[in-house]
């Protein structure tokens, strides 16, 4: 007991002098100590050889991993060597060295994507009232474009919805599917007005060259359908100037006013719709190929640099514009088909064919004027002689 209670220092002093040892403890007791030191020895062998496998599996795992290391950096040697072999030989061979890929657009902040969409919203939002003005300054052109701008703003604000039929901007802010329902009907009225502006004479080339051109993008038609309407609404309007009541003088008047709408009519036609053979001039005072060239610069088939954007004034003006995407701020309305001008042979022919039914439904009526205006010999009245 004395053996057990003794300390640590004691113990170690008696291990290092046996004569002690055998002096100072008994038999049984020395025993116990001598079990004591052999488990110390054994669990010390223990940790010892526990140390080394440890100790040796690392080994092992770090030799695994230079192994691979060394045959990593070998075979990007060999790469490196190989490359350096297929550029000489692209050098040799005179041709030059392939263009790297292009990185890949980084995606935007959500904060700049969350100022996009805004602008987007902020944008279709003022449409309509941009299309009223456009409309009462008569610029139906302009009109049709800021609309088809509208449908396109619509198409991406779809364009994340996956699942559901309208994206979460459009399910989060009903209005905006309002307005796009609201805006509708300016299609039937950009149409309208354009029609009714082709009836009217007294409006420049350069107008009805506009108004053929929006109703070519809203109903995306080719350029013989606009000569069509542009024909069929000259025929109204000779049929609304025939069927006005007219006596005496009054008919010299109307048939004056036939003539001329006649010819403005053809004058407008060849300003519009002829297109010069190639290597000819134009005459300044004869212009023509009006409404191919007004369409060229609306859709964009030009040059780069010299199209006329829809938001070209309004990006002078908002601060919040430049937080559009670029397929919004450069929109250009397209058409489906290529615009092809009309031959000569075709334009001659379509305008000979519509002249002479023109005639043909002015003879009638002229049949009931008086024979002095007719070429009779009657003597005329004296509101007649007025005239």
């Amino acid at each position: 007991m004395a053996a057990a209670a003794a300390s640590p220092a004691l113990k170690r002093l008696d291990l290092r002098d046996p004569a002690a040892l055998f002096e100072t403890h008994g038999a049984e007791e020395i025993r116990g100590l001598e079990r004591q030191v052999r488990a110390e020895i054994e669990h010390k062998k223990e940790e010892l050889r526990q140390m080394v496998g440890e100790r040796y599996r690392d080994l092992i795992e770090a030799a695994d991993t230079i192994g691979q290391m060394r045959r990593c950096a070998e075979g990007l040697v060999d790469a490196v060597k190989a490359t350096d072999q297929y550029c000489a030989r692209l050098r040799q061979a005179g041709s030059a060295a392939p263009r790297p890929p292009r990185d890949p657009q980084p995606q935007l902040p959500s904060q700049e994507k969350f100022y996009s969409m805004a602008a987007q919203i902020k944008l279709l939002l003022e449409i309509p009232e941009k299309i009223w003005s456009s409309m009462e300054a008569s610029q139906y052109l302009h009109a049709t474009q800021l609309y088809l701008l509208c449908c396109h703003l619509h198409t991406l604000l779809q364009l994340d919805a996956s699942s559901s039929r309208y994206s979460p901007v459009l399910s989060r802010f009903p209005i905006l599917v309002r307005q796009v329902a609201a805006a509708s009907h300016f299609r039937s009225t950009i149409l309208h007005e354009s029609r009714m502006l082709l009836k009217c004479q007294a409006v420049s080339d350069q107008a009805v060259a506009e108004a053929l051109c929006a109703i070519m993008l809203l109903e995306e038609s080719s350029p013989r359908q606009a000569l069509t309407d542009f024909l069929l609404a000259r025929k109204a309007a000779i049929q609304k100037l025939l069927n006005q009541p007219h006596h005496g003088a009054g008919v010299k008047a109307q048939i004056c006013s036939l003539v001329e709408l006649l010819a403005t009519t053809l004058n407008q036609a060849h300003a519009l719709f002829y297109t010069l053979p190639e290597g000819l001039l134009p005459e300044p005072s004869l212009p023509c190929g009006l409404l191919f060239s007004t369409l060229d610069t609306i859709t964009g088939q030009h040059p780069p640099g010299k199209g006329l954007g829809v938001l070209q004034q309004e990006m002078k003006l908002c601060s919040w514009f430049k937080h559009l995407p670029a397929s919004v701020v450069e929109f250009q309305p397209a058409l489906r088909t290529l615009a092809h001008p009309i031959s000569q042979e075709f334009l001659k022919d379509t305008l000979q064919k519509w002249i002479h039914m023109q005639v043909a439904r002015a003879s009638p009526r002229r049949a009931g004027a008086p024979r002095s205006l007719a070429g009779g010999h009657t003597r005329p009245s004296a509101e007649g002689r007025e005239g």
